[in-house]
C-alpha cells in the first residue's frame, strides 16, 4: 500500500482541516515551523502500534484554547495482488482514520457497513439471547435450524450480504495493524553514511523476525517469541548454575561473602549489525 492523501486537524499547528495528496515522491517545503515535521510526526504516531500523541500535541490557541481532539485520515492506494489488504478496501483504497482525545484512542477504516445500525454489530460476541433476538426479529423460522452458536452464525454471515449497505467508518480488527504500512524516518545526516540508512533498515526488519507483534489495545514491551524466548531462559539457568557451583570457591577466599545471585542481562537484539556493505 501507499500513502495516497491524509486529512489532518487538531495537532499542533493545525486547527483547522488540512488535506494533502500524496505522490510516489513527495516534498514538504516551507518555512522553520510551518508544520513539515509535525506532518511526519502524526503519520508515525497513526502508524506505529499504540501510538499516541502527547498532551502538548493539541492545538492551542493564541486564547489559551485546547482542542478536544485529534484526527487523522490516512487513504492508500493498494494494488489489487496485495489480497491480504482487499478486505479491509473499498475499491482501489483502503482509507484509516484515528482519533484522539486526551482519555481514548479510536481507530477505525472506511467500510461498507449495513444500512441499519442495528445489525452493525460482532455477532459472534454476542450472547446466545442477543443472537436469537435478531434472528427472531429478521427470519424468526430460522430459530427452528440455529439451535447452536455455529448455526446462528452461519446464519448471520449469510443474513448480512442480503442487506442494503451504505459507507461508513468501522471499528478496526486485530489484525488491521498488521496490515499497516512501516515508518522509517531518515534525517539530513544519515544521507552522509549510507550504512547508516541501511542499517537502521534492516533492524527494524530484523526485529519483526525476533519480536511478537503487540495486537491493537496492547501496551508494554514486545516479547520475544516463544522459541527465541525458551533459548533465553535456558541459558539464564544455566548460566545461574555455573555461578552457583563458585559460590563455595569463592566464600573459602571471601567469608564476607554470604550469598551470590546473578541475574543476566540477555539481548539478543543488541549485538545485531550490519557489516556487508560495498560501495
Amino acid at each position: 500500500m501507499e500513502v495516497n492523501k491524509i486529512r489532518l486537524q487538531g495537532f499542533r499547528l493545525f486547527h483547522q482541516p488540512v488535506e494533502i495528496d500524496f505522490e510516489r515522491l513527495t516534498m514538504l517545503i516551507g518555512n522553520n515551523d510551518s508544520g513539515k515535521s509535525s506532518l511526519l510526526d502524526i503519520i508515525e504516531i497513526a502508524l506505529i502500534p499504540n501510538g499516541r500523541p502527547d498532551e502538548n500535541d493539541f492545538h492551542a490557541s493564541s486564547t489559551g484554547e485546547i482542542d478536544e481532539r485529534i484526527e487523522i485520515a490516512i487513504q492508500f492506494a493498494i494494488d489489487p495482488e496485495e489480497e491480504d489488504v482487499l478486505e479491509f478496501s473499498i475499491g482501489q483504497y483502503v482509507v484509516y482514520r484515528a482519533i484522539y482525545t486526551q482519555d481514548n484512542v479510536i481507530k477505525e477504516f472506511r467500510a461498507e457497513v449495513p444500512e441499519n445500525e442495528e445489525l452493525r454489530v460482532n455477532f459472534p460476541t454476542l450472547s446466545a439471547a442477543e443472537q436469537k433476538t435478531i434472528i427472531e426479529k429478521y427470519d424468526p423460522d430460522a430459530l427452528e435450524t440455529t439451535s447452536n452458536s455455529d448455526n446462528r452464525i452461519d446464519w448471520f454471515n449469510q443474513f448480512i450480504t442480503t442487506v442494503e449497505k451504505i459507507e461508513d467508518w468501522k471499528e478496526i480488527p486485530a489484525n488491521f495493524q498488521k496490515i499497516l504500512p512501516r515508518t522509517q524516518r531518515f534525517g539530513a545526516m544519515d544521507y552522509a553514511s549510507p550504512e547508516n540508512l541501511i542499517n537502521r533498515t534492516v533492524k527494524q526488519v530484523f526485529e519483526t523476525v525476533l519480536f511478537e507483534e503487540l495486537e491493537e489495545g496492547e501496551e508494554g514491551e514486545r516479547e520475544l517469541k516463544k522459541s527465541l524466548k525458551d533459548i533465553e531462559e535456558e541459558a539464564e539457568q544455566k548460566i545461574n548454575e555455573k555461578v552457583a557451583e563458585l559460590e563455595d570457591y569463592i566464600q573459602r577466599y571471601a567469608p564476607s561473602v554470604e550469598k551470590i545471585t546473578y541475574k543476566p542481562q540477555i539481548d539478543l537484539f543488541k549485538r545485531f549489525s550490519v557489516w556487508g556493505f560495498q560501495s
